[in-house]
């Protein structure tokens, strides 16, 4: 049998399946996209679409769009250096999304994660619905975001409230091993850093925004 006969005879299904999440708890997976050979009557499904499966899984429980998931991840994280919770600038929540995203692509999870797609604008890449997440999330006493200058130089805070904290870390606990740790190097990677490094950090890394990327982010 030819290799393009093997491939026409899988068509695009979608199946229910049981799953179980990263704390040993059954999770049942709706309307999963697969593939259904009927010569074999087999089903099969990429291990991808069950990662997505399952981060739609978590956000409907906690009545969220899947892609505020890695909003909630980002803010959450803690370091040695920091507590975590919270985020200073508003430029540094744009690039922390755009590095995390980078680097999930970079350890081969470009096509399991669920993410907010990034604009190519004057200040860098900014991931396009953030104020949207942000209001969302702000709304339903998750967050708390302050605009008001408490102290020079931070015009903005991003944190999570008890509520959020809670919502926050029951979804850390979901989440793989490798994953938390990504999460954990690229906040801690940019927690501190201002506006001018991380133009020139961009710029370092990712050459291809240069030609575009010719402001600071001051968000």
């Amino acid at each position: 049998m030819s290799e393009k006969s093997e491939k026409s005879d899988w068509v695009p299904t979608k199946v229910d399946m049981e799953s179980v999440d990263w704390e040993g708890r059954e999770i049942a997976l709706k309307q999963v996209p697969a593939e259904y050979n009927k010569k074999r009557d087999l089903v099969r499904v990429d291990i991808d679409e069950i990662i997505k499966a399952e981060q739609e899984f978590i956000a409907r429980e906690h009545e969220l769009d899947p892609r505020e998931i890695e909003v909630l991840l980002i803010l959450y994280a803690d370091s040695p250096y920091f507590k975590g919770g919270f985020i200073e600038q508003k430029f540094r929540f744009n690039k922390m999304l755009f590095y995390l995203w980078q680097r999930m692509d970079k350890e081969g999870y470009a096509n399991a994660i669920i993410h907010d797609k990034f604009g190519s604008a004057r200040a860098g890449p900014i991931p396009i619905h953030l104020t949207d997440f942000l209001e969302d999330l702000e709304k339903k006493d998750i967050i708390k975001v302050r605009w008001a200058k408490r102290k020079p130089g931070v015009s903005f805070k991003c944190q999570l409230t008890k509520k959020g904290e809670k919502i926050a870390e029951s979804i850390w606990n979901k989440t793989p091993p490798d994953i938390k740790q990504i999460v954990k190097k690229t906040k801690m990677e940019l927690f501190a850093i201002d506006a001018t490094q991380l133009k020139e950090k961009v710029h370092k890394e990712y050459p291809e925004y240069k030609k575009v990327y010719t402001e600071l982010d001051t968000e």
